[in-house]
């Protein structure tokens, strides 16, 4: 089934799973590919499952695919409810801002 046809392209979602695949593809290969195509690595039939292996650490690629998940889901999210999200190990806003007058302008230690 062509992308022209299917209305699944057309969810906010796989237009932000595209965009995120496109923003990690740093030497232009995705360009000119079909939004099905690019998406192709996350669909998994039964012999693309079986061809994974259970033991060991993931690929490089593997690793891009899940982190441009991640980033999609965030963003719509981030869409959906107007705020921006910050990674949980910055919760220390000294560790984003080090200002030496931080502890005289908030009073804290």
């Amino acid at each position: 089934m062509s992308t022209e046809t299917n209305p699944i392209f057309e969810a906010d979602f796989i237009r932000e799973m595209v965009r995120q695949m496109r923003a990690v593809d740093t030497y232009g290969i995705y360009n000119g590919w079909s939004a099905e195509k690019i998406l192709d690595p996350f669909v998994l039939t039964k012999e693309k499952k079986a061809e994974i292996p259970l033991v060991g650490a993931p690929d490089e690629e593997t690793i891009s695919h899940v982190k441009c998940l991640y980033n999609a889901i965030s963003v719509l999210i981030e869409k959906e409810c107007k705020l921006i999200g910050r990674a949980a190990g910055a919760s220390d806003p000294r560790r984003l801002w080090p200002r030496p007058d931080y502890r005289r302008q908030t009073g804290g230690d």
